[in-house]
């Protein structure tokens, strides 16, 4: 496993990116200082040892105070282990209670997001499923006016491809999507185009196996999440009948 993978699992954890950096470079050192650790990862001393405060409270990192000089040390990988089962046990034991409040208040099934934050919470509105099953997708067109959302695109599409998603998608064939296309092409790879003069729709759409559909506008900068398992096995059967019905692949 290289270090980017590992770099990812630990964001999965719960890390930020350079949090994960931080953590992995003091974990090859065993015991240092904020100035050393800072040195392997790259990093000014001073973030480095705001991070390395932050990994402390969170339980990664143990801190060491010295005469003169303070040192921190990674906790051993089976620790944090242990720590996450402890956790995952306690959170087992107040699953009725917290099933009980659900039912006097029912969560809805739509959820809306707005700007780019929200559009990164929709994108990782349950990433396990979408690791575990196939998305279909009807894409509308590429933001390439929008740097950021396109580097928010495409930094995704990288981490879920990485991490086992599967796509099968249907776009109009335009210069734009194109070129997009070939940043991630393992994305790609079974996609269908339509002709753009015969492509109405306007939003993104990704239909998540059988579980839920998200629909982004990049005009309004907004997501919708629809959590139905009746209204996705819907989207994808229209999916599907005009998916089998494009002959030509992209």
């Amino acid at each position: 496993m290289n270090t980017q993978h590992l770099l990812l699992k630990l964001q999965h954890l719960g890390m930020t990116e350079r949090e994960a950096i931080i953590y992995l470079s003091l974990l090859k050192l065993g015991q240092a200082t904020a100035y050393k650790v800072g040195k392997i990862a790259g990093m000014r001393v001073s973030s480095t040892y705001v991070i390395l405060e932050k990994l402390h409270a969170d339980g990664f990192v143990l801190k060491t105070p010295g005469t003169k000089k303070i040192t921190f040390s990674a906790r051993k990988p089976q620790e944090l282990l242990s720590d996450f089962r402890a956790k995952v046990n306690e959170f087992e034991d107040i699953i009725p209670l917290l099933q009980r409040e659900a039912q006097n208040n029912p969560i809805s099934d739509t959820l809306i997001f707005s700007g780019y934050d929200g559009i990164a919470e929709a994108l990782n509105y349950r990433y396990d499923t979408t690791c575990r099953t196939s998305t279909a997708c009807l894409y509308s067109s590429i933001p390439s006016n929008d740097p950021k959302l396109l580097s928010l695109y495409t930094t995704w599409d990288r981490k879920a491809i990485t991490d086992g998603a599967i796509f099968t998608i249907i776009l109009p064939k335009t210069r734009d999507i194109v070129k997009f296309t070939e940043i991630v092409p393992e994305k790609y790879e079974n996609s269908r185009y339509i002709d753009p003069k015969y492509y109405f729709i306007e939003s993104a759409i990704e239909i998540i196996g059988t579980a839920f559909v998200r629909i982004i506008s990049h005009e309004k900068k907004t997501a919708t999440i629809i959590d139905d398992v009746h209204t996705a096995q819907t989207m994808r059967q229209i999916f599907t009948l005009i998916y089998d019905n494009i002959s030509q692949p992209w």
